[in-house]
């Protein structure tokens, strides 16, 4: 370090010059974010959660507003404070909203709608639109898992990744299936528990489904059940559920439950390509999957389309190296 006056004085003026850079910055940044919470806001009907909302739309108006006054009173590190806190808050009204409208979906990427912000909106109109519509016929061969011959001949593959100390199967059993008298197990276990890998980077096994053909802009619904148990601790993916339409950004996690549960996924093809979903078993442990279909969804003719920006070892195992 220095005593000197004029070496204390130059990073005295540059500290400052880059705390009003940097509040400049995040009040920026703040006052488009406010712009577009209000947007998503005034477009939601939140019901009895529109309260809490818009208390902490104030909030952070007030918090933006504020962060003005010091900025122009060359406070810079309190008007950075302030900004950062409004920023803050309206993270807390997205949650809210975000909350809102994906409550009843089940998984946040039911709908490739409700994984952005902005979208929140159409995705409630979109919702709507579902109770007009109905299912058509489903597509996929052999998702019932219940004739492993079918299975065969509409096209279901079993891959594995081999990992040292690891075994992986996969199974037609009839252990409380959802429906039905068999469902689909994937299971990974460790040959020996005290050598096993502590983490596994590649999910060790998964099956793939047959393609379907989807027309361009065609609406489909992948429908199933699933159920994870016998996990090891500190896996942080389960089961991995990926279609090819939407790929593996908007893949869906499914952890460990009590019982079987709902995996609906609605998809739409941005032009003519066959549609297949994969159960990807990433960790130690064992999930199940029973009554997979796909199925077109059909609208009214007066509306249109919605707008939407115990056999073990029974397939076939190529191993993926």
């Amino acid at each position: 370090m220095t005593n000197d006056p004029l070496v204390i004085n130059s990073l005295q003026q540059r500290i400052a010059q880059t705390g009003r850079r940097a509040s400049e910055l995040l009040r920026t940044l703040a006052a488009s974010r406010l712009a577009l919470v209000e947007r998503i806001h005034q477009r939601l009907n939140l019901g009895a959660a529109g309260a809490s909302a818009q208390n902490a739309l104030r909030s952070a108006t007030a918090s933006l507003h504020q962060s003005g006054l010091l900025h122009t009173g060359a406070d810079y590190p309190r008007a950075y404070a302030a900004a950062r806190l409004a920023s803050n808050t309206l993270g807390q009204v997205q949650r809210i909203h975000f909350e809102h409208v994906v409550r009843g979906w089940g998984l946040p990427v039911s709908s490739p709608l409700t994984v952005g912000y902005a979208t929140l909106p159409e995705q409630i109109l979109f919702a709507g639109q579902l109770r007009a519509s109905r299912l058509g016929p489903n597509q996929l061969m052999g998702g019932d898992f219940e004739d492993l011959a079918a299975m065969r001949r509409g096209g279901w593959q079993h891959y594995r990744h081999p990992v040292a100390g690891l075994q992986t199967t996969v199974e037609l059993t009839p252990q409380e299936p959802h429906s039905g008298r068999f469902s689909l197990r994937l299971r990974a276990t460790a040959v020996d528990a005290q050598a096993a890998p502590p983490r596994l980077v590649t999910p060790p096994v998964w099956v793939t489904s047959p393609p379907v053909p989807v027309p361009a802009g065609q609406l489909v619904r992948i429908h199933g059940w699933v159920r994870v148990t016998q996990l090891k601790t500190g896996q942080v993916d389960d089961l991995l559920v990926i279609d090819s339409l939407a790929g593996e950004a908007l893949a869906a996690r499914i952890g460990p439950s009590d019982g079987w549960r709902d995996l609906t996924l609605y998809r739409v093809a941005p032009q003519s390509q066959p549609a297949t979903v994969t159960f990807a078993l990433s960790g130690y442990g064992q999930a199940e999957v029973d009554g997979v279909t796909i199925a077109p969804v059909e609208w009214p003719a007066a509306r249109g389309p919605a707008p939407i920006s115990s056999s073990r070892d029974p397939f076939r195992t190529p191993v993926v190296r």
